[in-house]
């Protein structure tokens, strides 16, 4: 690490550790402040004497066990992030012409960082930011307007199925469509 800093004087002193090995995070909304002391205090009861001859990393490592146990008794453990719901008019075209528009904002911004004065190639940046931002515009807007459109196609043949559900907001994103029409038998084998 310390060859990587003289290489890179711009890394900070202190690098979080990243993997497994990393320090539990929890939901610090939901902490039960008086769990937290009656906690801490029971752990302090039961962990033994520090003694003087033992060495730093094993104090730090009590350490960080004991504050892991209160924690986790006190507040839960915060979950990472939850992925969005997938939209009804998403496509792979639209998931390419986003990453296109991400990379050309990217791009376009690293550009005014570093050349400031080199205004060509800004407007160049910029224009190409514009012309991919407009095209995931359009598809994303033409996408709405075809599933719009298939969704009404379906209301006008079945009015008790998507639309009914959409509507009712009792439509699933995942699984296949269930069987409007169970087999005669499953009904009665059900009862």
């Amino acid at each position: 690490m310390s060859d990587l800093r003289s290489q890179h004087p711009r890394l900070p002193r202190w690098l979080p550790p990243q993997g497994p090995n990393r320090f539990p995070r929890w939901c610090l909304t939901q902490m039960d402040r008086e769990l937290v002391r009656e906690a801490s205090i029971i752990r302090r009861w039961a962990s033994p004497r520090t003694e003087m001859d033992t060495s730093v990393g094993e104090q730090v490592e009590r350490l960080r066990v004991d504050l892991t146990e209160v924690c986790d008794s006190s507040m839960p453990r915060a979950r990472g992030w939850r992925r969005c719901k997938r939209v009804y008019w998403w496509s792979n075209e639209i998931a390419v012409l986003r990453t296109a528009s991400h990379r050309a904002r990217r791009d376009y911004v690293r550009c005014r960082r570093r050349n400031g004065l080199d205004r060509v190639l800004e407007e160049q940046m910029r224009e190409a930011y514009c012309l991919a931002k407009r095209a995931l515009q359009l598809a994303i807007s033409s996408a709405k307007e075809r599933a719009r459109e298939e969704l009404l196609e379906g209301l006008s043949r079945d009015p008790w199925g998507r639309p009914y559900r959409v509507a009712r907001r009792k439509l699933r994103n995942q699984g296949p469509p269930g069987n409007p029409d169970p087999p005669a038998g499953a009904l009665a084998a059900g009862s």
